[in-house]
């Protein structure tokens, strides 16, 4: 607090005056690093998300206190009764349907298997960032690196390349071929697009 008092010239009860409370001015803090991501980077469309998505982790790793802020701040407001709660599932429901989106654009553009649940795998990406996140701050992990070789995986789950054909068009190439698996049941209220 006092370090943040100093930063903009005043005091401790100055700084208290505009935020009520340290949650409180920690939350702003967060929302001020929100904004300033959104400005900062345009959003990325369809399988591009993945580029966007690696440029915010190598932007992360140059901001070790942000990180640790971010991590410390989500993991109490899983309590319902802390002042963050609302503002952390808010996020997280944001950020999980921009990336179901995205990957559903990248899908309907037959960049992406017809089969995979873009919920799931929006999901995925945001529990491997976090938990990036948590071992940067524990072992000083390389994120980068670390998220790059996820990606190689993910970009494989997701059918990129030659089997990212929509399932229409690989049925009809196939006629006489052994019928394709069955896909994977799409959760109830999932985009069917």
């Amino acid at each position: 607090m006092r370090e943040i008092a100093d930063g903009v010239g005043l005091t401790d009860a100055g700084v208290m005056h505009h935020f009520g409370t340290k949650q409180q001015l920690l939350i702003a803090v967060l929302e001020h690093r929100e904004a300033i991501a959104r400005q900062g980077r345009p959003r990325q469309q369809g399988l591009a998300l993945l580029d966007d998505l690696r440029q915010l982790v190598a932007h992360n790793a140059t901001m070790p206190g942000l990180v640790q802020l971010f991590v410390t701040m989500s993991a109490e407001a899983t309590d319902p009764d802390h002042p963050a709660h609302e503002f952390f599932v808010a996020r997280y429901e944001e950020v999980t349907r921009y990336f179901a989106d995205q990957l559903a654009a990248a899908r309907d553009a037959g960049q992406v298997s017809a089969d995979v649940d873009v919920t799931a795998a929006a999901q995925q990406l945001v529990a491997v960032m976090d938990g990036l996140q948590v071992q940067y701050l524990l072992t000083k992990a390389d994120m980068v690196t670390a998220f790059d070789q996820f990606l190689e995986g993910f970009r494989s789950t997701l059918g990129v390349g030659g089997a990212s054909r929509p399932r229409q068009a690989a049925q009809r190439s196939n006629d006489h071929a052994t019928p394709p698996p069955v896909a994977p049941t799409r959760r109830a209220g999932e985009d069917q697009r």
